[in-house]
């Protein structure tokens, strides 16, 4: 499946490679926590403003293609900007064979993190107040005994669990 993916889109990679087979960060980063040395290589930030949330906010580390999913610190005028999947793979050496000379310049053109809009980035806080936007729209209705009531639709959200001591030491 993944000869297919290449014969048809040179220098990237599905999300699910970047899930399971991308090479990991190395055990160590985060000791003790349950994703130390299970998470992929980032690819490489080049410039840009803002840091991963997990840096600065308690929350664990989430990728996107290789790019974190969560930041803070972002401004508008100075996005981050990434190195391509075909940079990234290069570098790592993982084209395939043959893989290279199909490959354009541009396609190792590095890559500016795009937000959830042009004026909003996928911050932590942006995601929070696009969700409180939206709720009064996605509203269910109940109705229980002739009185309307409203609840918002269930929301799914990730906790890591800490020990007492990743606790105290915090």
């Amino acid at each position: 499946m993944l000869e297919v993916w290449i014969a048809e889109r040179p220098g990237t990679r599905p999300s699910t490679w970047w899930l399971i087979d991308a090479p990991r960060i190395p055990a160590g980063k985060w000791p003790g926590l349950y994703y130390d040395g299970k998470l992929p290589e980032l690819r490489q930030k080049l410039r840009g403003s803002g840091n991963p949330a997990w840096e600065s906010m308690a929350v664990a580390p989430h990728f996107l293609l290789g790019i974190p999913e969560s930041w803070g610190n972002l401004k508008a005028d100075d996005p981050p900007v990434f190195e391509s999947q075909a940079a990234y793979l290069d570098r790592l050496g993982l084209l395939a064979p043959g893989e290279k000379k199909r490959l354009r310049a541009a396609d190792f053109e590095p890559e500016i993190l795009r937000g959830l809009s042009d004026f909003e980035f996928p911050t932590y806080e942006n995601i929070l107040k696009r969700r409180q936007k939206e709720r009064p729209t996605r509203l269910q209705t109940l109705s229980h005994s002739g009185v309307e009531m409203h609840r918002p639709p269930e929301i799914t959200i990730r906790f890591t669990k800490l020990t007492t001591n990743e606790i105290r030491s915090k």
